[in-house]
């Protein structure tokens, strides 16, 4: 069987890494998280949500770095939810970011309102969509930060210590590692990067209408299946305050199996 003569050839290898390039981002931040024997179920939601927020901000009138800026910082600090509900609320990560994962999308809906928004803000677009000397700005985003990602965990006392946790968290905690802080530190590093991943996205949709469903089946949960073993994450046939409901719900029921077990 021959090979056909347009699958070695760059614009076809180009056009797979610019394909290739958001899941990667996600990746990368998942890559942290699992390190520490944790994982994020949550990524697709974040990077959904971190779409809507862009294209209200854009919207509104805002330029294109402040809704960039925004955007991240919001998504690092939902990082830091998934982080606190699994160092000091005690849940299973598995169990806290599969809340988070309805929770959010959820959220996302409700400050959306049902309004399809398109984003026309060409210096947003270009920032994410264009290209500099024919290379894909996607490309260079994903090898940055796969880059910065790969130094810091090989040679930096915090990637160290996150190799340390995941070995035995409890072994580290008494050698004097800041272990609560360092797993914070984990999930707000992969919640920013599931934001910066969800900006990717808006900027390839460009003036489509964008919905959080439509990002969602666009490729932002994808890296779920890659982490969690083929993990289906499609969005529900929900109401909005349902869907952020539900993810609540199965929080409070993770905290009273906790507490049921540190009972006995």
């Amino acid at each position: 069987m021959g090979v056909s003569p347009f699958f070695l050839t760059g614009r076809n290898l180009q056009n797979v890494l610019v394909t290739g390039s958001v899941v990667a981002v996600l990746a990368v931040g998942q890559f942290v998280v699992i390190v520490t024997a944790g994982i994020d179920l949550s990524v697709g939601s974040i990077a959904a949500l971190a779409t809507v927020i862009a294209a209200l901000l854009l919207r509104s009138g805002q330029s294109a770095w402040v809704a960039v800026v925004v955007t991240l910082v919001a998504c690092a600090v939902v990082g830091l939810i998934n982080g606190a509900l699994v160092v000091f609320a005690g849940i299973t990560p598995f169990i806290a970011t599969l809340g988070t994962m309805t929770a959010f999308i959820g959220f996302a809906y409700i400050i959306q309102n049902g309004i399809l928004i398109g984003i026309t803000d060409t210096t947003f677009i270009n920032l994410f969509s264009g290209s500099t000397f024919g290379v894909s700005h996607l490309v260079v985003i994903f090898v940055v930060v796969m880059g910065v990602a790969a130094f810091v965990m090989q040679y930096t006392p915090l990637g160290r210590q996150l190799y340390a946790i995941g070995g035995n968290a409890e072994a580290s905690r008494l050698s004097g590692l800041p272990v609560k802080r360092d797993l914070i530190i984990a999930y707000a590093f992969n919640g920013l990067l599931a934001g910066l991943a969800g900006l990717m996205i808006a900027a390839q949709l460009g003036r489509q209408a964008i919905a959080a469903e439509h990002v969602l089946s666009a490729g932002g949960g994808e890296v779920v299946g890659v982490a969690a073993g083929d993990f289906p994450l499609q969005p529900r046939r929900q109401t909005p305050r349902w869907g952020a409901g539900n993810g609540f719900l199965r929080h409070s029921r993770g905290l009273l199996k906790n507490r049921q077990q540190r009972t006995r």
